[in-house]
Protein backbone atom coordinates (compact mmCIF):
# COMPACT_ATOMS: atom_id res chain seq x y z
CA UNK A 1 0.00 0.00 0.00
CA UNK A 2 0.74 3.91 -0.15
CA UNK A 3 2.80 5.10 2.67
CA UNK A 4 3.65 8.71 2.94
CA UNK A 5 6.81 9.79 5.16
CA UNK A 6 8.37 13.10 6.50
CA UNK A 7 11.20 11.79 8.82
CA UNK A 8 10.05 9.02 11.29
CA UNK A 9 6.36 10.04 10.58
CA UNK A 10 3.86 7.90 8.51
CA UNK A 11 0.53 8.07 7.06
CA UNK A 12 -0.60 4.77 6.35
CA UNK A 13 -3.95 4.69 4.44
CA UNK A 14 -5.07 1.10 4.13
CA UNK A 15 -7.09 1.64 -0.03
CA UNK A 16 -5.78 4.43 -2.47
CA UNK A 17 -7.30 5.12 -5.79
CA UNK A 18 -5.87 8.00 -7.75
CA UNK A 19 -7.43 9.25 -11.13
CA UNK A 20 -6.39 12.12 -13.25
CA UNK A 21 -5.60 13.24 -16.21
CA UNK A 22 -1.98 15.36 -17.29
CA UNK A 23 0.26 17.17 -19.39
CA UNK A 24 3.31 18.58 -19.46
CA UNK A 25 5.12 21.38 -21.28
CA UNK A 26 9.01 20.20 -20.98
CA UNK A 27 10.28 23.52 -22.33
CA UNK A 28 8.52 25.63 -19.55
CA UNK A 29 8.52 22.67 -17.09
CA UNK A 30 5.15 23.21 -16.75
CA UNK A 31 2.58 20.54 -15.60
CA UNK A 32 -1.15 20.40 -15.55
CA UNK A 33 -3.05 18.25 -13.29
CA UNK A 34 -6.96 17.70 -14.43
CA UNK A 35 -9.80 15.90 -12.56
CA UNK A 36 -7.40 14.86 -9.69
CA UNK A 37 -9.46 12.39 -7.78
CA UNK A 38 -8.21 11.01 -4.94
CA UNK A 39 -10.19 8.58 -2.76
CA UNK A 40 -8.68 6.84 0.34
CA UNK A 41 -9.88 4.70 2.96
CA UNK A 42 -10.55 7.48 5.30
CA UNK A 43 -11.86 10.47 2.91
CA UNK A 44 -11.80 12.01 -0.52
CA UNK A 45 -9.93 14.93 -2.21
CA UNK A 46 -11.23 16.36 -5.27
CA UNK A 47 -9.05 19.13 -7.78
CA UNK A 48 -10.39 20.17 -10.52
CA UNK A 49 -7.35 21.55 -11.80
CA UNK A 50 -3.73 21.79 -10.72
CA UNK A 51 -0.70 23.51 -12.31
CA UNK A 52 2.70 23.69 -11.22
CA UNK A 53 4.44 26.54 -13.25
CA UNK A 54 8.10 25.21 -12.61
CA UNK A 55 8.19 22.05 -11.56
CA UNK A 56 12.07 22.73 -10.55
CA UNK A 57 9.89 24.86 -7.73
CA UNK A 58 7.09 23.08 -7.50
CA UNK A 59 5.46 24.18 -4.44
CA UNK A 60 6.73 28.06 -5.13
CA UNK A 61 4.84 28.18 -8.61
CA UNK A 62 1.67 25.60 -7.65
CA UNK A 63 -2.26 26.70 -8.05
CA UNK A 64 -5.06 24.69 -7.06
CA UNK A 65 -8.43 24.75 -5.52
CA UNK A 66 -10.11 21.66 -4.12
CA UNK A 67 -12.61 19.73 -1.74
CA UNK A 68 -11.64 17.07 0.83
CA UNK A 69 -13.77 15.20 2.86
CA UNK A 70 -13.05 13.09 5.50
CA UNK A 71 -14.00 11.00 8.29
CA UNK A 72 -12.01 12.27 11.14
CA UNK A 73 -11.57 9.01 13.73
CA UNK A 74 -10.56 6.98 10.89
CA UNK A 75 -8.03 9.21 9.38
CA UNK A 76 -6.13 9.91 12.61
CA UNK A 77 -6.40 5.96 13.26
CA UNK A 78 -3.82 5.63 9.75
CA UNK A 79 -2.36 9.10 10.30
CA UNK A 80 0.69 7.35 12.48
CA UNK A 81 2.93 10.20 13.48
CA UNK A 82 0.81 12.84 11.50
CA UNK A 83 -1.99 12.95 14.24
CA UNK A 84 -2.51 16.14 15.84
CA UNK A 85 -3.55 14.30 19.34
CA UNK A 86 -1.95 11.47 20.87
CA UNK A 87 -3.67 8.18 21.83
CA UNK A 88 -5.23 7.58 24.16
CA UNK A 89 -6.95 11.05 23.21
CA UNK A 90 -9.39 11.00 19.89
CA UNK A 91 -11.16 13.08 17.26
CA UNK A 92 -14.05 11.93 15.78
CA UNK A 93 -16.31 14.03 13.11
CA UNK A 94 -16.75 14.30 9.32
CA UNK A 95 -14.62 17.06 7.75
CA UNK A 96 -15.47 18.99 4.65
CA UNK A 97 -13.07 21.41 3.40
CA UNK A 98 -12.33 23.73 0.26
CA UNK A 99 -8.66 24.13 -0.04
CA UNK A 100 -6.51 27.02 -1.74
CA UNK A 101 -3.36 27.84 -2.69
CA UNK A 102 -1.34 29.70 -4.65
CA UNK A 103 2.34 32.04 -5.39
CA UNK A 104 2.35 34.69 -2.65
CA UNK A 105 3.94 37.88 -4.44
CA UNK A 106 6.66 38.20 -1.60
CA UNK A 107 7.69 34.53 -2.97
CA UNK A 108 5.63 32.32 -0.35
CA UNK A 109 2.64 30.47 -0.84
CA UNK A 110 -0.53 31.41 -0.02
CA UNK A 111 -3.09 29.12 1.24
CA UNK A 112 -6.42 29.27 2.38
CA UNK A 113 -8.58 26.45 4.49
CA UNK A 114 -12.43 26.61 5.05
CA UNK A 115 -13.80 23.99 7.12
CA UNK A 116 -16.69 21.81 8.65
CA UNK A 117 -16.49 19.44 11.28
CA UNK A 118 -20.29 17.90 11.92
CA UNK A 119 -20.46 15.87 14.71
CA UNK A 120 -17.09 16.51 16.45
CA UNK A 121 -16.22 14.80 19.31
CA UNK A 122 -12.43 15.56 21.36
CA UNK A 123 -12.32 12.73 23.84
CA UNK A 124 -9.15 13.37 25.55
CA UNK A 125 -7.09 11.16 27.84
CA UNK A 126 -8.87 12.08 30.89
CA UNK A 127 -12.34 13.88 31.49
CA UNK A 128 -15.24 14.37 30.02
CA UNK A 129 -15.74 14.58 25.89
CA UNK A 130 -16.26 17.61 24.17
CA UNK A 131 -18.80 17.42 21.72
CA UNK A 132 -20.02 20.00 19.09
CA UNK A 133 -22.53 19.46 16.07
CA UNK A 134 -20.85 22.10 13.88
CA UNK A 135 -17.33 23.00 14.40
CA UNK A 136 -16.38 25.43 11.70
CA UNK A 137 -12.74 26.63 10.84
CA UNK A 138 -11.05 29.42 8.47
CA UNK A 139 -7.43 30.10 7.65
CA UNK A 140 -5.74 32.29 5.47
CA UNK A 141 -2.44 31.86 5.52
CA UNK A 142 1.00 32.40 3.96
CA UNK A 143 4.13 29.91 3.86
CA UNK A 144 7.10 32.27 4.06
CA UNK A 145 9.87 31.83 1.40
CA UNK A 146 11.95 29.21 3.04
CA UNK A 147 8.95 27.34 4.46
CA UNK A 148 9.96 27.75 7.80
CA UNK A 149 7.42 30.50 8.98
CA UNK A 150 3.81 30.77 8.29
CA UNK A 151 2.16 34.24 8.54
CA UNK A 152 -1.37 33.88 9.97
CA UNK A 153 -3.64 36.73 8.01
CA UNK A 154 -7.04 35.40 9.85
CA UNK A 155 -8.04 32.29 11.83
CA UNK A 156 -11.33 31.72 13.13
CA UNK A 157 -12.51 28.70 14.95
CA UNK A 158 -16.12 28.31 15.68
CA UNK A 159 -18.36 26.42 18.29
CA UNK A 160 -21.69 26.18 19.64
CA UNK A 161 -19.94 27.41 23.15
CA UNK A 162 -17.00 30.00 21.48
CA UNK A 163 -15.80 31.38 18.85
CA UNK A 164 -12.46 32.78 17.96
CA UNK A 165 -10.33 34.71 15.54
CA UNK A 166 -6.60 35.86 15.80
CA UNK A 167 -4.12 36.46 13.31
CA UNK A 168 0.25 36.01 13.86
CA UNK A 169 3.69 34.48 12.88
CA UNK A 170 4.36 30.76 13.37
CA UNK A 171 8.00 31.05 12.97
CA UNK A 172 10.39 27.87 13.17
CA UNK A 173 8.34 25.42 11.81
CA UNK A 174 10.82 22.53 11.35
CA UNK A 175 11.77 22.72 14.92
CA UNK A 176 10.49 24.48 18.50
CA UNK A 177 7.49 26.23 17.00
CA UNK A 178 7.02 29.96 18.16
CA UNK A 179 4.14 32.12 18.10
CA UNK A 180 4.26 35.65 17.49
CA UNK A 181 0.85 37.75 17.68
Amino acid sequence: GLVVRAGEKALLPSEVHVKTAASADLAKHRLTLSGLDVRSSFGTLAVPEAVVNDWTRALATATGRGTLAADLATALKQAGGFSPVAAPAALAGQLAADLAMAPDTAGGISARITAGVTKFVYTPAQGAPFEDPALRLALDAVVEPGGTNLAVKSLSIGSTPVALTGAGRLTDLAGAKHLDT
